[in-house]
Order: structure tokens, then sequence, then C-alpha cells
């Protein structure tokens, strides 16, 4: 995996983003995105971000939707083919 999740950052190819709050568990990507799973007290909200629409510029809000429920997670997880989580913190 080309990304790193540390103190709330997404690294990409060495540039630091904010784009997910503390406290991130899980982390996956692909050729194409990268989820997200992030507790929240006694929850956890899924995020995926299109690799293709983020860059150096954009704010997270920008590109990255309120978290999902795992209900909604699985749903857009088939619709996009998004990737399965990779490494657990």
């Amino acid at each position: 995996m080309d990304k790193l999740i540390s103190e709330s950052r997404l690294m990409m190819r060495g540039t630091f983003h904010g784009r997910i709050e503390p406290e991130i568990i899980a982390v996956g990507s692909n050729d194409k995105f990268v989820v997200i799973a992030r507790r929240v007290g006694e929850s956890t909200i899924y995020f995926y971000i299109d690799k293709s629409a983020d860059n150096i510029y954009l704010n997270s809000d920008e590109i990255i939707d309120t978290g999902y429920s795992l209900e909604q997670f699985k749903e857009l997880k088939v619709h996009h083919r998004l990737p399965e989580f990779s490494t657990y913190f």
C-alpha cells in the first residue's frame, strides 16, 4: 500500500493532506480508491476517497462525503468496487 495514515493525515506521494480525523482503525486502497474506517465513540463510520478526484488544492470536504454506516458502505462497496480493508490499527 503506497498510502500511510499517520496522525489523521493521508500521505500521498510525500504530500500531507488532512482528510480524516482520528481515530482511524482501518484503511485499504486499490488503483482507484482509498477506504477508511473511523471510530467515533462507540460507532464506526466509513469513508472512501476517489483518487482521481483528489488533489493538493482541495479541502477534505470537497472530496469526501460525510461518513457512512456499515450498511451504506456495503452498498457503496459493491456499486463502486471499493477495495477491502488491508491494514488495521
